[in-house]
């Protein structure tokens, strides 16, 4: 996917996820050096107007594809931390 479709995809998710004219709660994210300084690349180049442009609906997508998946991993761990927590006597 080219650059120009794929920033004109995030913009489309932003308004799809409902992002816009949310409240939004401060989150800070530490990034590994290439990927931080991509997407300051792409707020230089006035591709988007904050990072948080990007990182928005990227994470919101990521949570809406991956949503089961991670019920099912926090599931698991909760049967798994309940089990441990049997007394032996039980």
């Amino acid at each position: 996917m080219d650059l120009s479709r794929f920033i004109a995809q995030a913009r489309r998710n932003v308004k799809r996820c409902g992002l816009e004219g949310e409240p939004m709660k401060p989150l800070q994210v530490e990034l590994p050096d290439k990927p931080a300084a991509e997407l300051a690349a792409l707020v230089q180049a006035g591709w988007f107007t904050s990072e948080s442009e990007v990182v928005r609906p990227a994470l919101t997508e990521y949570v809406q594809h991956h949503r089961y998946a991670l019920l099912e991993q926090f599931q698991r761990e909760d049967i798994a931390w309940a089990l441990q927590q049997q007394s032996p006597d039980a």
